[in-house]
């Protein structure tokens, strides 16, 4: 749900000031039940998450656990909202999404699994859900060579018009095989991926909120690429087995306003970004850009020394990917674009150097 009277107040004295545009979309995303979990994180917190065998436990993309001699790292995505509007396509992304989670480990995903929900089975519009969600987790799986190998499906009538699809990614490898990230100053920060569109536009927000029927939320599901991803998997366990990348994220809920902010905070370090160094494929505002949820997309962290190597790797693969900007020493996230008179960005008043955020880190309530 959106940002209520008393999170506005908690972030104004917080700054100490009126948040910029930005901020608001910023904060909307990292603050939105889908990216934080505030209504059940205290639950969350009793559940056991701590032993000899757990490398890496919650709080990151995805953990890491031993399993005799190999590491496993397994996740679940829920996916309710984009699934109801657009069953298809909002089942595919959330294949896409909970693949991506278990590659920032470093580890190569083996298998899927789901469990689903729906209305009464002879509901005609539960039938049109279902037939569709099967269809997008199953293309989504088989066509980045991934595939489904056990599930179930409940039906009950609550879940007519707003279907729970649950969908669960395992990865594996050995322990030298993982990415358990490291960051210093001046490292660098590259997007790899899909250019971005205004597909999925704070689709963290649009799945936090209660369905409105009314409306058309068509726009803030994502729109999933395959084949591109399949290309993420491979460039990424490429990378890793060279030992050229030092940590990964993945860009899901929130856009690039919670990859590069929880990014940053990992490491308890800043981060700088150039948002006008990211290819997009329609004019987009900055803001836009911060907060777009497009699909198949990364962020890594290289080390200067390394990036010769790591663009000859994604040229290879035909990946795209934009170097936008660096992890500094202080424990602000700034983000700046550059205005152009040939810019997209409808700003004539605007200067030609603006920066948009200069915060402190943007921590989840």
């Amino acid at each position: 749900m959106p940002l209520n009277d008393n999170e506005k107040s908690i972030i104004r004295r917080f700054l100490g000031r009126e948040p910029t545009q930005a901020e608001w979309l910023v904060f909307e995303a990292e603050w939105s039940e889908h990216c934080s979990y505030k209504s059940s994180r205290r639950f969350l917190k009793l559940l056991p998450s701590k032993a000899p065998h757990v490398i890496r436990g919650p709080g990151l993309d995805a953990p890491l656990i031993r399993v005799g001699n190999l590491v496993v790292s397994f996740k679940i995505e829920s996916h309710n909202h984009p699934s109801a509007v657009d069953p298809y396509n909002g089942a595919a992304t959330g294949v896409g999404g909970i693949v991506r989670d278990i590659l920032t480990t470093g580890l190569r995903p083996i298998v899927l699994m789901d469990n689903l929900h729906f209305g009464l089975f002879n509901n005609p519009h539960s039938q049109w859900l279902m037939r569709n969600v099967v269809r997008g987790i199953s293309d989504y799986g088989n066509r980045i060579g991934v595939p489904v190998v056990a599930g179930e499906a409940w039906f009950d009538e609550s879940f007519t018009t707003n279907p729970i699809v649950l969908v669960t990614c395992v990865g594996v490898g050995r322990l030298e095989d993982a990415i358990l990230g490291e960051a210093s100053p001046g490292d660098l920060v590259l997007v790899i991926g899909n250019d971005v569109g205004r597909d999925g536009m704070l689709g963290s927000s649009f799945a936090s909120k209660v369905l409105d029927r009314d409306r058309d939320e068509i726009g803030a599901v994502q729109v999933g690429n395959p084949l591109l991803e399949k290309l993420l998997i491979d460039v990424v366990i490429e990378l890793r087995s060279r030992r050229l990348i030092k940590a990964i994220k993945d860009v899901g809920g929130g856009g690039l306003a919670t990859a590069l902010s929880e990014l940053a905070d990992q490491f308890g370090l800043g981060i700088e970004i150039h948002l006008d160094r990211i290819r997009t494929r329609e004019a987009m505002t900055p803001e836009e850009i911060l907060v777009s949820e497009s699909q198949e997309r990364l962020v890594i962290v290289v080390s200067r020394d390394a990036l010769n190597e790591v663009e000859d790797v994604l040229r290879r693969y035909g990946v795209g990917y934009d170097i936008v900007g660096t992890l500094t020493d202080n424990d602000g996230f700034t983000a700046i674009t550059v205005m152009t008179k040939s810019s997209t960005y409808p700003s004539s008043s605007s200067p030609m150097h603006q920066r948009l955020i200069m915060t402190q880190r943007s921590h989840s309530t």
